[in-house]
């Protein structure tokens, strides 16, 4: 599967409950939801400049680990205000 998120990196990826890619990104940060139809859309942007590790949690959340400060976001759908520090 090709998609184009315009970023530099891919530096994490997950795959979810509903069978679809999560590619999280540097420098800019933010997570694309990427379909069978290979289509990027955002899925998480954070204030952060960088994603460094993602994990699916057991309800279906996306935990998103990110830098420079080190924060970790609870992200269960998208556009939600991800709840912060686990």
């Amino acid at each position: 599967m090709l998609a184009d998120t315009n970023e530099l990196d891919v530096t994490a990826l997950v795959i979810g409950r509903d069978n679809v890619l999560y590619a999280g990104t540097s420098p800019e940060g933010r997570v694309y939801r990427i379909g069978a139809d290979a289509r990027a859309e955002i899925y998480f942007d954070p204030p952060d400049k960088y994603i460094w590790s993602m994990a699916l949690m057991s309800d279906g959340a996306l935990a998103v680990g990110t830098g420079d400060n080190g924060k970790i976001y609870r992200v269960r759908a998208a556009g939600e205000k991800p709840e912060s520090a686990l």
